[in-house]
C-alpha cells in the first residue's frame, strides 16, 4: 500500500481550510491509501491545510484502517510505503500494532 497526502488550494473557502505557507494560500489536506497500481483504497476526511501530515495521525490511521476492514481488505502482512513526511517513531509503532 501507498500512503500519501494531498494539499488542495481552496479559493472559495470551506469548513476545513487553513493557511499553508508553502502554497501561499488557504488549503485543505487529506490522507489516502492506494494499492501499488494507484487504485484508491481509503481516504481521510479533509483537515485544515495549516496542519502537517502527522496531525492527529492516530485517529486518522484508525479511520483509514477501519475503512479497509469494512471493505474486507486484510491488513496483516501488508507493506506500507509512505513519504518522509510520515516518518516518526510514533507512526511506525502505530502501523506495527495495526
Amino acid at each position: 500500500m501507498q500512503l500519501d497526502s494531498s494539499q488542495t488550494i481552496c479559493k472559495n473557502g470551506g469548513e476545513s481550510i487553513g493557511y499553508q505557507t508553502r502554497k501561499v494560500a488557504n488549503s485543505c489536506n487529506s490522507l489516502f491509501l492506494t494499492d501499488n497500481k494507484g487504485q484508491m483504497l481509503a481516504c481521510s476526511p479533509p483537515v485544515s491545510g495549516a496542519h502537517h501530515d502527522l496531525y492527529e495521525i492516530e485517529a486518522v490511521s484508525k479511520q483509514l484502517f477501519n475503512l479497509l476492514k469494512e471493505a474486507g481488505i486484510e491488513t496483516e502482512g501488508l507493506f506500507l510505503n509512505a513519504d518522509a513526511g510520515f516518518d516518526s517513531a510514533k507512526f511506525r509503532s502505530l502501523c506495527a500494532k495495526m
